[in-house]
């Protein structure tokens, strides 16, 4: 096999692995505190006007999110496209698409910023102190997972 190939299958590999990066999710109803926005939330009792404000803040970010997500997932197709397309491929016929998707995260990494903070901005310091400890109980966790499993953290 030719390093030809090999090159190009690995790209394609890894364009598809993250080809899963740009799927939709559905709002704070439906999907609970996950590991998107508020999963620092988790396991944090909030009152009925909270859960109100943190319904709010995700259902406005995920309004936001769910267009700039749609278009990253055709700019990745776009990549796959030129990729497993006829003829050569550059970095020149590559990178419009590329920098589509960069452009697109940037935006999107931004709203989630924003998002956490104004999650954050909900919580009492009773609370924020308690997603803080059970943060570090869960850390602790892991550390004893990986020790069991043989790996390092």
């Amino acid at each position: 096999m030719n390093l030809r190939v090999i090159g190009m299958s690995a790209a394609v590999a890894a364009a598809l692995a993250i080809g899963g990066v740009a799927s939709a999710q559905p709002p704070h109803g439906e999907w609970g505190h996950g590991p998107g926005a508020g999963a620092f939330l988790h396991g944090i009792s909030l009152t009925d006007e909270q859960k109100a404000q943190v319904k709010s803040i995700e259902q406005a970010s995920w309004a936001s999110l769910k267009p700039l997500m749609e278009k990253m997932r055709t700019a990745h197709e776009q990549q796959i496209n030129t990729l497993l397309g006829v003829g050569t491929v550059t970095a020149e016929t590559l990178h419009p698409a590329v920098a589509q998707e960069e452009s697109l995260r940037d935006q999107i990494d931004a709203i989630q910023t924003s998002t956490l903070v104004q999650l954050r901005n909900v919580l009492t310091p009773a609370q924020l102190a308690e997603a803080a400890s059970k943060h570090a109980q869960i850390e602790q966790l892991h550390e004893q997972e990986h020790a069991l499993m043989g790996a390092e953290p």
